[in-house]
């Protein structure tokens, strides 16, 4: 089943409301793990992308946080959107992104064999968030 399907006015939304309420909840994860410095995700979402370049830099960083909350923040507006823009698609796409990336460094997930031996919860969410990222980001292509 596809639940992203690219459209001539965007990319239309097949998720029913369980789907829904998973993709708000790691929109709201990201948020929070951005905002509290206790958070699982918090060090993951904070890391340096590429430390050679933006090594403590305090603006690139900044600008970084910026853009992840941005993007967050529009995913929770759109949620309940049947259509969502290219620019609102991309957002939901780095959403999903940043919350796996996060899943994986916080759970210490390097390979799939980490992953089959990771609990039945952290399993299942890896699994939904790239089931949805391939299915967005093949819309999106």
């Amino acid at each position: 089943m596809a639940y992203f399907v690219k459209k001539k006015d965007g990319i239309a939304v097949k998720l029913n409301e369980e789907g829904r309420r998973f993709v708000a909840m790691v929109a709201n994860a990201v948020l929070q793990a951005d905002r509290d410095n206790e958070h699982a995700w918090h060090e993951a979402l904070h890391a340096r992308v590429a430390p050679a370049l933006d090594a403590d830099d305090p603006l690139v960083i900044a600008s970084r946080q910026v853009t992840t909350d941005t993007t967050a923040e529009l995913v929770l507006v759109t949620i309940q959107d049947e259509r969502l823009t290219d620019v609102e698609a991309w957002a939901w796409l780095r959403t999903l992104q940043i919350g796996l990336r996060s899943v994986a460094a916080a759970e210490e997930l390097e390979d799939d064999d980490d992953l089959e031996h990771a609990v039945d919860e952290v399993q299942g969410l890896v699994q939904n968030l790239q089931v949805l990222l391939w299915d967005l980001a093949k819309a999106l292509s």
